[in-house]
């Protein structure tokens, strides 16, 4: 009869070196899907999820008022940031560029724009 100690294992099983290999993997991959979730749940702020985002529809670019009637008047136009808005987004949809964005609005950070924020624009 065999001894037990004799396979370095206490049960007197041999453990492959693919089971060594894929338990520590299978235990990465786990930490990995368990933050991924964490981060994309802290992403949404009012819980309503990305999919309503993606679903609404494509709407066409925002009239803008005509500045002959502001002649005089010290109010800007702004625009009220949107879920999945960019500065590159929002300047396709006025028809003017980031850097005119960037300029009018140096306070804003633009890798966190947040919902309802009011940027100016030209």
């Amino acid at each position: 009869m065999a001894d037990p100690s004799a396979s370095g294992s206490p049960t007197g099983r041999r453990i492959s070196w693919t089971a060594r290999l894929l338990a520590p993997l299978a235990l990465i991959a786990t930490l990995l899907a368990v933050a991924l979730v964490v981060s994309a749940s802290m992403g949404d702020d009012d819980g309503s999820g990305d999919e309503a985002a993606q679903s609404a529809p494509a709407t066409d670019k925002p009239e803008k008022p005509d500045k002959s009637d502001d002649e005089g008047s010290a109010s800007e136009e702004t625009y009220a940031v949107e879920s999945g808005d960019s500065l590159s987004t929002i300047a396709e949809k006025l028809d003017t560029t980031v850097e005119e964005l960037e300029k009018l609005n140096p306070d804003v950070d633009s890798t966190t724009l947040i919902e309802g924020q009011e940027l100016k624009i030209p």
